[in-house]
């Protein structure tokens, strides 16, 4: 997953240390519908506009911390990118940690 260097880590509070990390990226995922009518072909979709998911941390690098979408995703198909075919509205993700 490649990072944009829109990206950005920020103190928030100097003691005890509390940071806030935006992190803007953009992704494909492809989605297995057997049966789909589409002849069991999987969906690829990617992003029309970057993901911007945002973090608030105690420490950095995150060790299992959750991060939010800050707005809804549109996802597009790469062969018809006018259409906007799915959107995340929420993508909890934990980043760091095991």
């Amino acid at each position: 997953m490649d990072v944009d260097p829109k990206s950005l880590l920020r103190i928030t509070q100097s003691f005890p240390p509390k940071f806030e990390n935006i992190m803007v990226l953009s992704f494909t995922m492809v989605i297995e519908q057997p049966g789909n009518g589409n002849g069991g072909e999987p969906q690829i979709l990617t992003t029309k506009d970057p993901a911007k998911l945002i973090g608030t941390l105690t420490q950095y690098p995150p060790k299992g911390d959750l991060y939010q979408l800050q707005n809804p995703v549109d996802l597009i198909d790469l062969e018809n990118p006018d259409t906007v075919v799915a959107t995340l509205q929420k993508l909890p993700v934990k980043i760091g940690g095991l």
